[in-house]
């Protein structure tokens, strides 16, 4: 699809991405995997990531012991999955 890199200090980073490819055309629409590696030592390493979305709703579940996030961006996001709320 598109690899993007960046030279950056440690810490945690902003990012965005235009929507074009690495052949420079749009990307088609859709849902999309990214990904963040850095060279750790020499050797490539996975970074953990995180990704902001409006919250349109919340979800309550009938037994009352979880509660979703509806996002347009993301879809469904459990509230233990969110790491930030802004």
């Amino acid at each position: 699809m598109k690899r993007i890199n960046h030279h950056v200090a440690s810490g945690q980073q902003a990012f965005s991405w235009d929507g074009s490819t690495d052949a420079g055309g749009r990307a088609a629409p859709g849902r999309y995997k990214l990904e963040a590696t850095a060279n750790v030592g020499g050797a490539n390493t996975a970074l953990p990531i995180a990704v902001a979305a409006r919250v349109g709703s919340v979800s309550i579940d009938p037994a009352g012991a979880t509660l979703t996030l509806n996002t347009a961006e993301l879809g469904a996001v459990a509230l233990g999955d969110v790491q930030q709320i802004i």
